[in-house]
């Protein structure tokens, strides 16, 4: 198959987006399909964050990367890019793609939905945000934005002949706010040193400073993960252990606020801030996976949730809020669930992982059975069943 991507994500930037339609594509590739991809064009400002040192990554040679012109805009991952569609493109004039997949709503995304028409090709479009998440990004902050900004992504994936989204709280949401196109959850992938690790745990917990038992939160320190809930049952519960300890690894706007209240408690020594590890830190993360005994996701706003995901093939219970696509992960004894903002039930939750390892082990098991059918190359198996039964139905229709 000849198959083209549209995204506002790709490398260097450090996102989840971007993470999956590299690894799905570069594993197509290698299958032998055609890959495309129609991307943003960085700066080296957005290299360097990253600790990026190549302008493109090594991919099989049957992969193609399209820059398109682009500018910064203010995102999470501060690499934001928006690039603009170009309808007389000359890579389409010189070949037939198969299929088109969209990860954008927007510039590219757009550019594939024109081309969709155009051209006579099936679109799948996946969105990986909750629609009203959108409208935060956007840098017009007017009413009329907030009103016709979650209308307009409706509108966009109802003109793709197949809506994606990771989790079927996703597709349940679009639902509610009109899609009536075929839909279907497929998770994003999951690979790489999260199944395997060389070192042992106790000399990891020794080489990061870390005590007996650990736990582990990564991702964004802003409002919406609730960091500060896990923050505040760890001190309650570390008050009476003495050999735990917290680890926060991440960024964002209330760092400063947590680490003076962590510093301000009782056991703010065996609480550590390590900052982002991302880009040329990234093998850290995977010490910290192993290293830790528990994972923690007090977020709100999750609609897979990655980190948890690869915390869970690194073996780790994990504890979650009863909100978002999260209860997905942690259902069926793969984890523990506690209400939205109730520390203390976090802290109950941590008490039993900690006096009972067996608990732990049989939930770790679990997780990692679960994160095992999500690796790219099980999840390249679905892209290839859903791009040949689309384009099946698609030239039925013709």
């Amino acid at each position: 198959m000849r198959i083209a991507f549209f995204s506002d994500n790709y490398y260097p930037e450090l996102s989840g987006i971007a993470d999956t339609i590299m690894l799905t594509g570069a594993e197509l590739a290698r299958r032998g399909h055609e890959i495309d991809y129609f991307v943003p064009s960085y700066s080296r400002k957005n290299y360097a964050i990253a600790g990026a040192e190549h302008p493109e990554l090594d991919m099989p040679h049957n992969v193609r990367v399209h820059r398109l012109w682009s500018f910064a805009y203010k995102s999470p991952t501060m690499q934001g890019r928006a690039a603009l569609p170009n309808a007389m493109r000359a890579a389409f004039s010189r070949k037939k793609f198969d299929v088109l997949h969209s990860h954008s709503f927007f510039g590219p995304g757009f550019e594939a939905l024109w081309r969709s028409k155009f051209h006579g090709i099936p679109l799948v479009g996946t969105n990986n945000t909750l629609i009203e998440s959108f409208v935060q990004y956007s840098p017009v902050k007017s009413q009329w934005a907030k009103d016709l900004i979650p209308k307009y992504v409706v509108w966009y994936f109802n003109r793709c002949d197949l809506a994606i989204a990771p989790s079927q709280f996703l597709i349940d949401d679009m639902r509610a706010k009109g899609l009536r196109v075929p839909a279907k959850a497929v998770s994003n992938p999951i690979d790489g040193p999260f199944f395997e690790s060389g070192e042992d745990k106790s000399a990891l917990k020794k080489k990061l400073g870390l005590l007996q038992f650990t736990v582990l939160y990564a991702g964004r320190i802003a409002s919406e993960k609730n960091v500060d809930v896990l923050l505040e049952a760890f001190i309650a519960f570390a008050e009476n252990v003495p050999d735990a300890s917290l680890v926060i690894a991440g960024e964002g706007s209330l760092r400063a606020k947590l680490e003076e209240r962590a510093k301000a408690s009782r056991v703010g020594s065996r609480i550590q801030f390590t900052g982002l590890l991302m880009g040329a830190r990234k093998h850290l993360l995977f010490e910290h996976f192993y290293a830790a005994d528990v994972f923690v996701m007090p977020s709100t706003s999750e609609t897979q949730s990655m980190v948890t995901l690869q915390a869970m093939a690194g073996g780790l219970p994990v504890i979650v809020t009863e909100a978002g696509a999260l209860p997905e992960l942690a259902s069926t004894d793969r984890g523990l669930i506690f209400k939205p903002g109730d520390s203390r039930a976090l802290r109950l939750h941590l008490e039993a992982l900690y006096s009972n390892p067996d608990l732990r082990y049989k939930i770790g098991k679990q997780a990692i059975d679960y994160a095992r059918a999500r690796t790219t190359k099980n999840i390249a198996n679905e892209w290839e069943q859903i791009y040949n039964e689309l384009i099946k139905r698609f030239n039925a229709k013709v």
